[in-house]
């Protein structure tokens, strides 16, 4: 069941990303449209039996059926049909978009792919102006017996630098060490009042490139300090409800261990057997500072799967960065 809300979830979110592209584009084409003097008969925003119709001037304006993108028709549009033409009455025939000249025809077709560019510049400049969250490059777990764990790495350092050069962001230190297997880089990091300059060269090893392709990569065995361990619980009836998880609960401990991240949940999970006791907060992560009470709890599950996870708890990650120092 969680999984099928899950689908019918996204394919909401597909319709309407899709609709809003379509729609934008289809605007551009009538904006254009009515400069060069082509008349439109109707403007429709979805596909399908039109439920809603009203009429602006000589425009029709449609809220139809079919929630997925949209349509303009205008006067003369010929499509494929080259016969169309000669079909158009005459008294239409200055309205009519197959009888306007070439550099207005050409206008009107570019005009939908020239608003879904625009459409895009002004969701990144918004993206830029506003902020974006950005995954820093403390280290939240060092694998151990790992490059990085034979280097005197520890989970909580921070990288400030590579071979001299300043960076505050995971993905400039994954880079670099992904580009130089088998090359000595110095690492300067951060550990609570020290400043320690650690030697580390990068095993060459397989890694997944954004396209899903393995490439060779230099590999020193870190993860980053990134999703806190807040929880979202899938559906009543799920193992997790019946433990008394609520979603938005924060783990801050498992058997006595504390929990750093999600990622940090995932591995002490999984070495966990039988009967587990799980620390939690709650109520402590409102915006509003006078909104917080928070209250800590412990509650046992019991385990039954050979290797447990979140997933067989029925528990999915909420997708908090933690930022800056990454305290969160």
């Amino acid at each position: 069941m969680p999984e099928l809300l899950a689908f019918f979830q996204k394919a909401f979110y597909f319709m309407i990303l899709i609709s809003i592209v379509v729609i934008v584009h289809e605007w551009g084409h009538f904006i254009v449209a009515r400069l060069c003097g082509v008349g439109v008969e109707a403007f429709s925003l979805f596909f399908g039996k039109p439920l809603l119709k009203w009429k602006r001037g000589r425009t029709e304006w449609r809220l139809s059926a079919i929630p997925l993108g949209g349509y303009v028709k205008m006067i003369g549009q010929v499509d494929l049909q080259p016969d169309a033409k000669d079909q158009v009455p005459e008294e239409l025939r200055p309205l009519s978009f197959a009888h306007k000249p070439l550099w207005a025809r050409s206008a009107i077709v570019a005009a939908g792919p020239l608003m879904n560019v625009v459409l895009t510049f002004v969701i990144f400049s918004a993206i830029f102006f506003v902020g974006y969250p950005q995954t820093t490059s403390l280290i939240g777990h060092v694998d151990r017996g790992g490059v990085a764990d034979e280097a005197g790495l520890r989970a909580g350092d921070r990288v400030v630098s590579v071979d001299g050069k300043e960076i505050w962001r995971w993905d400039e230190l994954s880079e670099t060490v992904r580009k130089n297997p088998e090359r000595r880089l110095v690492l300067t990091v951060e550990r609570g009042d020290e400043r320690l300059q650690l030697p580390v060269t990068p095993r060459l090893g397989r890694q997944k490139n954004i396209f899903q392709f393995e490439v060779d990569a230099g590999l020193i065995g870190i993860s980053p300090d990134g999703f806190l361990p807040i929880i979202g619980v899938t559906g009543p009836g799920t193992p997790a409800a019946a433990a008394g998880f609520k979603t938005g609960d924060l783990i801050s401990g498992i058997d006595g261990e504390p929990v750093r991240d999600f990622a940090d949940f995932e591995r002490k999970l999984a070495r966990a057997d039988g009967h587990t006791i799980i620390m939690v907060e709650r109520g402590g992560l409102s915006r509003r500072a006078e909104e917080r009470n928070p209250e800590t709890f412990e509650a046992t599950i019991a385990l039954t799967d050979e290797r447990p996870t979140p997933e067989s708890l029925r528990i999915r990650a909420r997708r908090s960065l933690r930022f800056g120092d990454g305290a969160g």
